[in-house]
């Protein structure tokens, strides 16, 4: 009964939270207020969304420089929050967002960029999209799976952002993170709201990140080995770290 009245009020707390700071952020946007000053909201949005939901993030001292493409592996919606806690950035979504109220104005506030997969028009205006952001020494966030995945390590990439990034010499940062309790990861069948009250039910949720060296490269299958092969081994570090090393000794090792 307690972890199911935690999660609940967790659950309310984030809903009024999110709507209040959307509210803002849309408000912000109609009256032309600077994107860097939005993002100041969103970064404050996703640490208070973390505090209420006892989302504790351990991560490495590595810098984003601007202008580059953030690569993380995608393991929940907890990645949302987790990832704009660190550095929020134009994100890359799906198109259905776009129709889900104050959420869609809320995306379309923070210069999120909406992609309808099933279309290879969309597609290519993405990544186009993708350059001309970079070019402007803005950051963007794109999912290299472009699903969830239940790992531990990271799935399939989709190649469109990498063949981007090489034809244009854009720098990629890798982000790697992992759950302490693999119960976090959204991954089956779970409804949303299944998932919520399963892992927020929980005094708190433990979470290793480790932000890569940025690399750059020509050579599009270059850039997707050494992406893919830096996220898988740093995931299967932190899961070994979590299961074999006593008491909060795996802290040490990020």
């Amino acid at each position: 009964m307690f972890k199911f009245l935690l999660a609940l009020l967790r659950l309310i707390l984030a809903i009024v939270i999110s709507i209040i700071y959307l509210l803002v952020i849309v408000l912000e946007h109609l009256f032309g207020v600077d994107l860097k000053n939005r993002y100041k909201l969103v970064k404050s949005w996703a640490k208070i969304i973390c505090l209420v939901l006892g989302i504790k993030i351990y991560k490495n001292n590595n810098a984003i420089p601007k202008g580059v493409l953030i690569l993380p592996n995608h393991r929940s919606w907890i990645d949302i929050p987790l990832i704009f806690s660190i550095n929020p950035a134009t994100i890359i979504a799906k198109k259905e967002i776009s129709s889900w109220p104050i959420i869609g104005w809320g995306f379309n506030a923070i210069d999120a960029i909406l992609v309808d997969r099933s279309k290879l028009g969309s597609l290519i205006k993405t990544f186009k999209e993708i350059e001309n952001k970079i070019l402007q020494n803005k950051t963007v966030i794109l999912f290299p799976e472009g699903t969830i995945c239940e790992g531990p390590e990271t799935g399939r990439f989709k190649n469109g952002a990498f063949k981007a990034a090489a034809e244009h010499k854009i720098k990629i940062v890798p982000i790697a993170f992992e759950f302490k309790d693999r119960n976090a990861v959204w991954a089956g069948n779970e409804t949303l709201i299944t998932h919520f009250f399963k892992c927020m039910g929980s005094w708190k949720t433990e979470i290793t990140v480790k932000i890569g060296e940025p690399i750059q490269s020509d050579d599009e299958q270059w850039l997707i080995n050494q992406t893919k092969n830096w996220l898988d081994k740093e995931i299967l570090a932190m899961r070994h770290n979590f299961d074999n090393l006593p008491g909060k000794e795996w802290k040490k090792a990020i």
